[in-house]
């Protein structure tokens, strides 16, 4: 078993055009700053689990997560929980076909004006396709055609559902734009080197995408470009499965209080609901019974807060899991 950990860490501007163009290309606002986006899944083979994909989260646009205002030359840190996944691969299997593959797909865009929920159900629609897409892979590595075609027909399932969704003042709205994709696969004999170095394999691409303005006459049409760097890493290591839970005794312990302090109060509140309806002499009685329960009470707490403490102590030097074992669709 082997556990595999990507991270994508930066995005850097190295050439933005925030400007704005009609159907036919001419140039309707623009100049300022950019607003760019990311949509990101990851996923992996297996002979377990087979091919599954884990669209990062799906549900939202992704448009708050990065910082507006962005031009050239700056760099933008990838939040956590955008840009980073853990996943567990089997490579038991001793046949190159059913060897482990890990990798990850990142969509850059640009947030224009298209409404907020059409955007969250163009990410929906992004994971769907990014999960047929993966299913319907081979072992074999990707070929920039193959990477391009796959590019092409996400995005024309994404813009389609963002079309059939869309009202009629969508139309006067510049819609958001994709920007370029990056499609990283690492196969089991990459995954084994690294595991075996033990060390971070670095992750490097960019994405580009020129267009052509028509300026009013008598300006000639210009070309501009929208260029990103996408940087992050890649650590493969051997994956060790926990064994007992080194720290069941003090949980066992402090079950066992709460539970105790769970009957005590029972009890408490059964007597002081038949207080009223006892004749005195009674009443007194119940009244001892429950100024004991109580007393009992305090020595459990007691008992549990030692049992908390004792919890903590141990919890404290176990080593800390973070991120996901592994990769869901």
């Amino acid at each position: 078993m082997i556990q595999v950990t990507i991270q994508l860490e930066t995005l850097r501007c190295i050439s933005q055009a925030d400007i704005t163009v009609d159907p036919n290309g001419t140039v309707r606002s623009g100049g300022g700053a950019s607003e760019p986006y990311l949509w990101v899944a990851f996923f992996f083979f297996d002979f377990r689990a087979g091919k599954k994909t884990n669209s990062m989260l799906s549900g939202s646009s992704c448009r708050q997560l990065l910082p507006e205002n962005v031009q050239a030359g700056t760099v933008i840190p990838i939040p956590l929980l955008l840009g980073f996944n853990k996943m567990v691969l089997d490579d038991s299997i001793d046949i190159e076909l059913l060897k482990p593959i890990a990798g990850a797909i990142v969509v850059v865009l640009e947030e224009n004006e298209t409404s907020e929920n059409l955007m969250v159900i163009g990410h929906r629609v992004f994971g769907e396709a990014i999960t047929d897409e993966i299913k319907a892979l081979g072992g074999a590595e990707l070929t920039p055609e193959q990477r391009q075609a796959i590019a092409d027909r996400v995005q024309a399932r994404v813009f389609a559902a963002i079309e059939a969704n869309a009202g009629i003042l969508e139309t006067f709205r510049t819609r958001d734009r994709v920007i370029g994709s990056m499609i990283k696969t690492f196969d089991y004999s990459l995954l084994k080197m690294l595991r075996d170095q033990g060390l971070p394999y670095a992750i490097q691409d960019r994405v580009r995408n020129e267009r052509t303005l028509r300026l009013p006459d008598p300006f000639p049409r210009v070309t501009v470009v929208d260029e990103y760097e996408i940087n992050g890493s890649i650590k493969v290591s051997t994956f060790v499965p926990p064994g007992d839970d080194p720290c069941k005794a003090q949980k066992d312990a402090l079950a066992a209080t709460v539970a105790e302090i769970e009957r005590i109060d029972g009890e408490i509140l059964d007597k002081q609901s038949r207080i009223r309806l006892s004749p005195p002499a009674k009443q007194k009685e119940l009244r001892a019974q429950i100024a004991a329960l109580q007393s009992e009470r305090r020595a459990v707490v007691t008992q549990r807060d030692a049992a908390i403490e004792a919890l903590q102590q141990c919890q404290a030097h176990l080593p800390v899991l973070s991120g996901f074992l592994a990769a869901e669709s």
